[in-house]
């Protein structure tokens, strides 16, 4: 579905992202660790058409990406959920969710995507008409991934969803992650919170200085000692325990 090529980005003369290459198959959950300023929230925004690679391919379902405007990629299938939720904070819930489907206005099924959405998060209904900046963090987080949803994704981006969480939060939008995987929304996770993402993901990427350095299932990275030194404090872990 997504497939990034030898992929290079650049700030100035910042070499950011070094000939990166990723995939994300249909129907799959992959997952994308490092440290904070590895580069990966720059492959987000790039992957979704804000920031333009300097070189390597960028291609979705056979389009490539990296010439298009982000509303083109969003038609394509592809939604942004972005670090630092972002929502509107003056506009009321149902007013953020409805302009996640901004690209789809006047589509007929946009009542029963809303009704999806308020089924997943329960909470989201009954704040539909409250303004987003009097909602919690963690409902804040919800009404992100509920927006990027309205968008009726192929590929759900998720961009360190679960930072300044509490953990209650964050185990309760990991099964609703799990579920939307499950649905047939494929999604690519950026997480610091290696554990969360080892335990979701069937697969996992480690970024380090904007390089992908090791990859592979994520049952294969968790047997790394390596990885279980660098991002799960030497524990062992059991993946798959979310789903």
């Amino acid at each position: 579905m997504l497939e990034l090529t030898n992929l290079d980005v650049f700030y100035g003369g910042i070499h950011a992202i070094r000939a990166v290459n990723l995939r994300v198959n249909e129907g799959e959950f992959v997952a994308l660790i490092g440290a904070n300023g590895a580069g990966k929230t720059t492959l987000l925004r790039t992957i979704s058409g804000l920031k333009r690679p300097g070189r390597g391919s960028l291609r979705f379902n056979g389009a490539e990406l990296s010439t298009l405007p982000p509303e083109k990629i969003v038609a394509l299938g592809i939604s942004h959920c972005p670090e630092g939720r972002h929502v509107w904070n003056h506009m009321t819930v149902r007013e953020n969710l409805m302009l996640g489907a901004y690209a789809r206005r006047g589509s007929r099924s946009l009542p029963k995507d809303l009704k999806r959405i308020y089924a997943i998060f329960p909470k989201l209904e009954e704040r539909q008409r409250q303004t987003a900046g009097t909602l919690s963090g963690g409902e804040q987080q919800m009404l992100a991934v509920g927006r990027a949803l309205m968008g009726a994704p192929k590929l759900l981006l998720l961009d360190e969803p679960s930072l300044g969480l509490a953990p209650v939060v964050v185990q309760e939008l990991a099964r609703v992650f799990s579920r939307i995987n499950l649905e047939g929304t494929s999604i690519l996770l950026v997480e610091q919170n290696a554990t969360m993402a080892l335990r979701l993901a069937s697969r996992t990427y480690v970024l380090e200085t904007g390089s992908v350095v090791k990859e592979g299932t994520s049952a294969d990275l968790v047997s790394d000692p390596s990885i279980r030194d660098a991002y799960l404090g030497g524990q062992s872990l059991r993946t798959g325990a979310a789903r």
